[in-house]
């Protein structure tokens, strides 16, 4: 049986402040969503991942992966 994981970063972080919102804020020196989704793929790497950015994130989320060199196999979705 395939099992997933859809993790929803659709927030605008307006109550933690910052030009980011806080999915894409740093934490240990890299977004906070790749830590979360590379924490959750090292504990089970069977699981699909599936994230959900709105469209006008999905530009920064790219740059971001080849910034990070983000390796965890992820499916990427509007919403």
């Amino acid at each position: 049986m395939k099992r997933y994981l859809i993790v929803v970063a659709g927030g605008k972080g307006q109550r933690m402040g910052g030009a980011l919102p806080k999915q894409f804020q740093l934490l240990g020196g890299r977004p906070v969503i790749m830590v979360t989704l590379e924490r959750l793929y090292a504990i089970d790497n069977t699981i699909k991942f599936i994230l959900v950015l709105p469209l006008e994130h999905m530009a920064l989320w790219d740059e971001l992966c080849l910034k990070y060199e983000f390796k965890v196999p992820v499916t990427v979705t509007t919403g």
